[in-house]
């Protein structure tokens, strides 16, 4: 099953890994930090296997990295960027 929104994916993937607080409103979610929501550096590597199987896509080499995975609003952009080209 693929999601549409980046929001949905990872949702979607942060209730996959257990993490803390995945069922806030998005803008009560957003004001933490993925940290702040319990992925930890080992879980980091759940997340992103999570988002690529609920997102249909595959995140290049350059994007997994812990910088680009901090802000859940960012990481949801990143997340639409990527759905868009696998729509396309």
């Amino acid at each position: 099953m693929t999601l549409d929104s980046g929001q949905a994916v990872l949702r979607g993937a942060l209730g996959e890994i257990g993490a803390s607080h995945d069922d806030l409103p998005w803008g009560e979610l957003t004001r933490h930090s993925l940290r702040e929501l319990g992925v930890t550096s080992l879980r980091l590597f759940e997340l992103v296997s999570a988002i690529e199987e609920l997102g249909g896509f595959v995140f290049d080499d350059d994007d997994v990295e812990a910088s680009r995975f901090e802000a859940p609003a960012a990481l949801a952009d990143m997340i639409d960027g990527y759905l868009a080209r696998r729509d396309a």
